[in-house]
């Protein structure tokens, strides 16, 4: 089974623990980084919003 690769054309903060993420395909994806949020995700959170500032 083969699945497509997107490209992220943009993201931004959606509230507390999450992203809204667009792709090249036109179709954008709400991601709740919440479950994760103690562990790994934090450090990519504070990565995206570094990178928005």
């Amino acid at each position: 089974m083969t699945h497509p690769i997107h490209r992220v054309t943009s993201f931004e903060g959606a509230g507390p623990h999450t992203l809204r993420v667009g792709f090249d395909d036109g179709t954008t994806q709400v991601i709740d980084f919440h479950r994760f949020w103690r562990a790994r995700s934090a450090v990519l959170y504070e990565i995206c919003r570094c990178s928005i500032e």
